[in-house]
């Protein structure tokens, strides 16, 4: 089989000049995975299946960025902060500028399952993903009174290792018309404690234009789940999962990444036109609890307070075998 999909990926947007500016305008992570692996069915019981990855990962992070000195520089535009909001204390708000770092790179990985069935109506999965560690490349350009400062232009390169995962699943029949599903996932954020990204050209070769520290540690989700087969060609299924954030407290907490805790609440459908052929289609509503953020950063000033967050998730996927 191959599978094409997206297994990491974020996107934050903030208005212009808002109190965590020096945090954070937009932060966008895109990766795209293709899978091409084979499934061999060992005897009625036990089937293995193996593939490779290849994954390709673009980062685009936009901030506000000042100088503490701005003697050299002639800065006529003060930008005002908006009403009741003081202005960052680590830009100079005449000299503000904005800088835009962009990079990407491609590598490869690998991942292993089974699949049990100790008896008629009951199935056990297990999974592991590899890790992939990426050396990204790209640049840095800086707009506003700031880019006439030597270096402040410059290519950079960034080392960060996206976590492995590792799933438990059971299905279990009942009768000819329901299953129960359960599955315990874990993924391993702790291999992203922080991204350094260094700048390698210019002046400034060698020295690091932003750190993102992440602090991550490694989340647990568990899932229940149930199927309900209508004929052969249609079944409803409904599902409910809790999915710890990889963010350890409101301190680490990024406005690039306000994540936090979620509960998803799923409901979907598989539409069997032939024997061959599925079509599953779902959907998903993801509950966030209140999620505080007392984040002062070195040279970014504080944001302190609170995210109100929700979200909601549609997907498909056709499968056919031959």
């Amino acid at each position: 089989g191959l599978g094409i999909g997206a297994p990491f990926g974020l996107k934050t947007e903030y208005n212009d000049n808002w109190i965590g500016s020096a945090h954070s305008n937009s932060f966008d992570i895109k990766t795209i995975n293709i899978n091409p692996s084979v499934a061999w069915r060992a005897n009625e019981w036990l089937s293995l299946g193996a593939g490779i990855n290849w994954q390709k990962i673009d980062a685009t992070y936009e901030r506000s960025v000042g100088v503490g000195a701005a003697a050299t520089l002639t800065c006529p535009t003060v930008i005002a902060q908006p009403p009741g909001f003081p202005a960052p204390t680590n830009i100079n708000a005449a000299c503000q500028s904005d800088a835009k770092l962009e990079m990407d790179d491609d590598a490869w990985g690998w991942n292993i399952g089974a699949l049990f069935k100790p008896a008629a109506q009951t199935k056990i999965g297990v999974s592991y993903r590899s890790s992939i560690s990426y050396t990204a490349t790209g640049k840095i350009s800086v707009s506003g009174p700031v880019s006439a400062v030597p270096g402040a232009n410059s290519d950079i390169s960034a080392k960060i290792k996206l976590p492995d995962t590792a799933i438990l699943s059971v299905v279990q029949g009942i009768g000819d018309k329901w299953e129960i599903l359960g599955d315990i996932s874990w993924t391993g954020w702790s291999s992203i404690p922080y991204v350094d990204i260094m700048r390698t050209s210019g002046v400034g070769n060698g020295t690091r234009a932003q750190q993102l520290n992440t602090q991550f540690d490694d989340a647990w989700r568990f899932a229940i789940g149930a199927n309900y087969k209508l004929n052969e060609a249609w079944k409803l299924r409904f599902g409910i999962a809790y999915d710890q954030t990889p963010v350890p407290n409101a301190e680490r907490r990024l406005v690039s990444l306000p994540d936090n805790d979620r509960t998803w609440f799923s409901a979907g459908f598989t539409w069997k036109p032939a024997k061959n052929m599925a079509l599953d289609v779902g959907a998903a509503y993801l509950h966030l609890s209140d999620t505080p953020i007392n984040n002062n950063e070195a040279g970014k000033g504080l944001v302190n307070g609170n995210y109100d967050s929700y979200a909601f998730i549609l997907g498909s996927q056709f499968s056919m075998s031959f």
